[in-house]
């Protein structure tokens, strides 16, 4: 597609969600009614997002240099060389993540979409999977049309790391990586559950002490995994 549709294409995952499939007919129809059959074809298949996905797509018009921010802890957790060096970038990549969760919150609800429990934790796991450079790169784009999932904590990919996911060459390695994995379960369980009660706490404030510190000690437990989960990899890092 040529510039100028890449242009449409932008202000078209940037609309009102609701306007999406009008928007998306009527610029087809005007570049058939140009001769551009090609270009009108590919405009037309073009999916209308799901609302996680439309949200994700907002933050990075709205916020970007919070997604910078992101993209740059993301960046220095690959390179880490240290387990204190990972687990402050990791820290940070949460810190980001949480609070573009939170502006997603009100975007959607200024926008007439309930923020359930389920879109904010796909709107969480979307920027998560900003560790994998090829996700990141479909998120910083602004036209996703489903929400990604990432894998573990998603910091395996990057050269930096050679040194702290090499395969086990021992049988004191391999038990470490059998801790990390199951470590990295857990801790996948324990994020679904922290995110799920920090949405409920959220929504019943005032109302419903119980969720508040359901939430509270959710979030302990992904931060005591977490932690395990760092010094394991680090090794005697």
């Amino acid at each position: 597609m040529g510039t100028d549709t890449d242009g449409f294409v932008s202000d078209l995952y940037g609309a009102p969600l609701e306007e999406f499939t009008e928007r998306r007919n009527e610029m087809a129809k005007r570049l058939k009614a140009a001769g551009d059959d090609e270009t009108a074809r590919v405009v037309g298949s073009l999916r209308k997002p799901k609302l996680a996905a439309w949200a994700v797509n907002q933050l990075v018009r709205r916020n970007s240099g919070d997604l910078e921010g992101l993209v740059e802890a993301t960046e220095e957790a690959a390179s880490a060389e240290t387990a204190a060096s990972l687990r402050e970038a990791a820290r940070a990549r949460q810190r980001i993540i949480a609070r573009l969760a939170d502006v997603a919150r009100g975007m959607l609800t200024e926008a007439g979409h309930a923020a359930s429990a389920n879109t904010l934790q796909e709107v969480v796991q979307t920027l998560q999977a900003t560790s994998d450079p090829e996700a990141c790169g479909a998120v910083l784009r602004g036209d996703l049309a489903e929400p990604l999932v990432a894998s573990g904590l998603g910091f395996g990919t990057g050269s930096g790391h050679q040194v702290l996911d090499e395969a086990p060459s021992d049988p004191d390695e391999e038990r470490r990586q059998a801790e990390v994995e199951a470590l990295e379960r857990d801790l996948k369980k324990a994020r679904r559950v922290a995110d799920d009660a920090a949405a409920a706490a959220e929504r019943a404030r005032g109302r419903a002490e119980a969720a508040e510190e359901q939430a509270v000690e959710a979030a302990r437990e992904v931060q005591r995994l977490e932690d395990r989960l760092i010094e394991t990899r680090g090794g005697g890092s």
